[in-house]
């Protein structure tokens, strides 16, 4: 019989799992039996009943036989989703929870448009959650001293969060395949304790190392570019790790902000949000939801960064 405490730890606080034990549910089979309107309603536990839901659906996804036919995997797969918040409210709420656990999902917009600030603040919620996270920067943009300060007053030390956090600097496309292919072979034996808790991988910013080896006379640019877009796939869709990835924009003909990395890399991410800033308010900006998988595009929403 499954513990709960085993199954969800890496998702839930250990105040959500204390309180699931002092109501009498130890186990998955207990969690599974309740009544999750009921459950939502109890004051003292710290989760809202979308949050049981998504729980439940992850571990049936998770324990149930293997499916049989195409149909039973489409609902299956439709099942299984789990996000991470992003510590933005408003952002969440957008996304219809957070980044979804088997997607990539993008960030685009301009230079200091807060890209990175939304990809730290992701990092932190799930540190916190104890989940741990790998931060690929290819532009020198990870600061811990602006982690330790979203991280804020917590019941653990930030030692404990900060150790679940890898960072990875790299300059060319080359060294993010060395650190993908780690990630998985690490998943594959199941022989590092960090790796087998890995919940989400940010890549802070995929165009600065796909403009180097696009254009002239590179010709295989393109193609290192889908290897790259197929590699963050099979991780994120393989391995039920959530991929965070940011992107630049450029201007297109009507003067809207687009995208970079042109249409090959448009297929790429499940969902794409484009950041603008509001000019008569410094600290707040606009997020629209310009691609989905799963929800209405587009939407709006305006927030203001942490």
């Amino acid at each position: 019989m499954t513990l709960l405490k085993v199954f969800l730890s890496p998702l839930i606080t250990e105040r959500a799992l204390q309180v699931f034990e002092e109501r009498g549910i130890r186990t998955v089979t207990d969690f599974l039996g309740r009544d999750l309107e009921e459950l939502s309603q109890e004051n003292a536990l710290p989760l809202s009943f979308k949050d049981l839901v998504a729980m439940k659906r992850h571990m049936l996804v998770k324990l149930s036989s293997s499916v049989k036919n195409g149909r039973d995997l489409l609902q299956c797969g439709d099942s299984g989703i789990v996000y991470l918040s992003t510590g933005i409210k408003r952002l969440d709420e957008l996304l219809n929870g957070g980044v979804y656990i088997g997607e990539v999902t993008e960030i685009c917009g301009g230079i200091a448009v807060g890209k990175t600030q939304i990809c730290l603040s992701c990092l932190c919620t799930t540190a916190v959650k104890q989940a741990n996270v790998i931060y690929i920067d290819t532009s020198c943009s990870f600061s811990s001293t602006r982690v330790l300060e979203l991280i804020g007053q917590q019941n653990q030390s930030e030692e404990e969060i900060l150790n679940r956090v890898k960072h990875c600097a790299c300059s060319d496309v080359f060294e993010i395949f060395q650190v993908i292919e780690e990630i998985r072979s690490c998943l594959d034996k199941k022989s590092d304790v960090f790796y087998s808790n890995i919940k989400l991988v940010i890549v802070d910013c995929i165009a600065s190392v796909i403009y180097p080896i696009l254009g002239g006379n590179q010709i295989d640019g393109h193609s290192l570019m889908v290897q790259i877009s197929q590699k963050l796939k099979i991780l994120a869709v393989d391995y039920s790790v959530a991929v965070l990835v940011t992107n630049n924009v450029v201007s297109g003909e009507d003067g809207k902000w687009l995208p970079s990395l042109g249409r090959t890399w448009s297929h790429v991410p499940h969902t794409r949000i484009i950041l603008s800033s509001e000019n008569h308010q410094p600290d707040q900006r606009k997020a629209a939801l310009v691609k989905s998988s799963r929800l209405s595009a587009p939407s709006n929403i305006k927030f203001y960064l942490p």
